[in-house]
C-alpha cells in the first residue's frame, strides 16, 4: 500500500446552489441580451459573460480556488499561450492582402487598397443617394 495520502476537498451544497443560480443567472441575461440589435457590442457582451461564466466554472467548479497555486499558475500560463496564439493568427489573417501605397510603390505593386480623396468619396455618397 501507498503511504501517500491525499485530501479532496469537497465543496459545500450551498456554494453549489449559489454558483449554479449565477450561472443560470448569467445565461438568461446572455439569452436577454442576444434579443436586441447593439452592433458590435453584442459580441463584446456576449463575449463577456462566457468569461465571466468560465471563470466561475474552472475557479469553483473545478476547485481551482482551493487547490494549490502551482495549479492555478500553470493554468494561467496555459490561457495565456493560448491568447499568443490567437493574437499572433489574427494578426496574420486580419493583414492578408494589405499593401499600403508606398509599398506598392515601391516594389512595383499593385495594391488591392486605393486611397479615394474627400472629393470622391463625396461624389460616392451623393450617387448612393
Amino acid at each position: 500500500m501507498s503511504s501517500h495520502s491525499s485530501e479532496h476537498f469537497v465543496l459545500p451544497i450551498k456554494y453549489v446552489v449559489i454558483f449554479f443560480a449565477a450561472l443560470v443567472g448569467l445565461t438568461v441575461l446572455n439569452l436577454i441580451t442576444a434579443q436586441y440589435q447593439l452592433g458590435p457590442w453584442n459580441l463584446y457582451i456576449a463575449m463577456g459573460l462566457a468569461v465571466v461564466k468560465a471563470v466561475i466554472i474552472v475557479w469553483f467548479f473545478m476547485g481551482l480556488h482551493w487547490d494549490k497555486g502551482f495549479n492555478a499558475a500553470i493554468f494561467l500560463s496555459s490561457l495565456l499561450f493560448i491568447m499568443i496564439f490567437v493574437l499572433f493568427t489574427l494578426a496574420d489573417v486580419l493583414t492578408r492582402g494589405f499593401v499600403s501605397p508606398e509599398q506598392a510603390d515601391y516594389y512595383g505593386l499593385k495594391s488591392p487598397v486605393h486611397l479615394i480623396s474627400k472629393e470622391k468619396l463625396e461624389q460616392m455618397e451623393k450617387a448612393e443617394k
